[in-house]
C-alpha cells in the first residue's frame, strides 16, 4: 500500500493541514493523517501491508482510504470497512463506520465530509451520524426510505464521486451494488463480496464459524448473503456475472481486507466455485 499523509511540521501549527504523499510504496501504509494538534509529533513508521490496524485510517492510494471499524453487537472480532474517497477538498464515505475521537480529527484533516454512499439496503447508527453531525448528503440505491430525502443512486445517473461507476444487480430480492473508481480499477462492495487474506486476528472459534457460514481465505462471494437475496428456484449468477464487465483489479468489500492485484480473476473463478 502507498505511504499516506506526512505530519505537520511543528513550527505551522495548528491550524496548517498535513501535507499530501503521493508515494507508491507497495506493501506500506502509516496513519491517515498524524496528531496535527500535539506539537512536534513524529511521523509514524512504516507498516507492512497485512497488518491490520484496527481503528486507524490508512491508504490504499492517495486520494483513497480505509479505516475497519466495530460492529456493536457482533463481537470484538467482526469488524466493518469504510472506504474514504477525496475529491479535491470533499469527502465521500462508503460503508461508514464512527472512528475513536483522534481518528474522526485525522479524518477531518482529510477534507470536509460531503457525502455518505450507501451500497447495500441496510441504514446504520454510523451512517445516521455523519449525516446529522456533519450534513452529509445520503446516497442510496431506489425504493430505500429516508427522511430526509437521499439522493438515488442509478447506473446512468451522476456519481459525487469523479470518474466512478456504479453497476446494480438487478434481479437481486435486495438493494446492492459494487462501485467502481476508475481511476485505480478498484471495485467497492458492500456485502456480496468480501476478500480474506489472512484470518491472524481471529480466534480458533470465530474461524470455525466463518468457515460454517461458508467463508474461506482468499476471494468470497456471500453465501449468507446469496441465500436472503435470492427468489426461490432462480439465480443470480447472471446478474453477479455483470460485474466482470468492469475493468477492475482490485477489491474492498464492507468486511475483510483489501484484495490489491488480481480481484477479477478471482472472482470469475469464484463464480464458476459458487454456481457449478
Amino acid at each position: 500500500m502507498p505511504s499516506l499523509l506526512s505530519d505537520e511540521a511543528s513550527q505551522h501549527g495548528r491550524k496548517v493541514r498535513a501535507t499530501r504523499s503521493t508515494t507508491n510504496t507497495a506493501g506500506k501504509s502509516t496513519d491517515a493523517v498524524a496528531m496535527a494538534h500535539a506539537a512536534g509529533a513524529q511521523t509514524e513508521a512504516l507498516r507492512p501491508a497485512n497488518v491490520m490496524e484496527r481503528g486507524r485510517i490508512q491508504a490504499l492510494y492517495n486520494d483513497v482510504y480505509w479505516v475497519q471499524g466495530e460492529m456493536p453487537g457482533y463481537g470484538n472480532d467482526h469488524r466493518r470497512n469504510m472506504v474514504i474517497v477525496r475529491d479535491g477538498h470533499q469527502l465521500t464515505l462508503i460503508n461508514p463506520v464512527r472512528l475513536s475521537p483522534l481518528q474522526e480529527r485525522n479524518l477531518q484533516y482529510l477534507g470536509r465530509i460531503a457525502h455518505v454512499l450507501r451500497l447495500g439496503d441496510e441504514p446504520t447508527a454510523d451512517e445516521h451520524y455523519y449525516r446529522s453531525r456533519y450534513y452529509a448528503a445520503l446516497w442510496a440505491l431506489p425504493g430505500q426510505v429516508d427522511k430526509p430525502r437521499h439522493n438515488i443512486l442509478k447506473e446512468d445517473a451522476p456519481l459525487p464521486i469523479a470518474g466512478a461507476r456504479l453497476l446494480k444487480l438487478e434481479h437481486s430480492r435486495r438493494s446492492q451494488a459494487v462501485l467502481l473508481l476508475e481511476r485505480h480499477g478498484l471495485l467497492l462492495s458492500d456485502d456480496l463480496l468480501q476478500h480474506y487474506g489472512n484470518w491472524q486476528n481471529l480466534s480458533l472459534k470465530d474461524q470455525l464459524l466463518m468457515r460454517l457460514q461458508g467463508f474461506h481465505k482468499g476471494m468470497n462471494l456471500s453465501r449468507h448473503w446469496l441465500r436472503s437475496a435470492t427468489a426461490k428456484d432462480f439465480s443470480l449468477k447472471d446478474d453477479i456475472q455483470r460485474i466482470l464487465t468492469l475493468n477492475f483489479d482490485a477489491l474492498l468489500g464492507a468486511s475483510g481486507t483489501p484484495m490489491m492485484l488480481g480481484a477479477k480473476q478471482a472472482l470469475h473463478g469464484e463464480i464458476d466455485n459458487v454456481f457449478h
